[in-house]
């Protein structure tokens, strides 16, 4: 089984923000945060959280193994 690539993860990212789930979301973050670096991830996906889920600050996704979304 191979690893997801990296657009597949933040389109999973975005498909989890529109349907607000919350698990997913956290998953595709962590992810991404293995394969290109926590900082990257959050400058990636602000504006998309803000835009989506205006509660969801960086402060949350930067949180580690902890499920933080409003």
């Amino acid at each position: 089984m191979s690893q997801p690539t990296i657009r597949e993860l933040i389109d999973d990212l975005a498909e989890a923000l529109r349907v607000d789930d919350d698990v997913a979301m956290f998953e595709a973050a962590d992810e991404l945060a293995r394969l290109i670096g926590r900082p990257a991830v959050i400058a990636l996906i602000a504006p998309l959280t803000r835009e989506m889920r205006p509660c969801v600050t960086s402060l949350q996704l930067m949180a580690p193994k902890t499920v933080l979304f409003a």
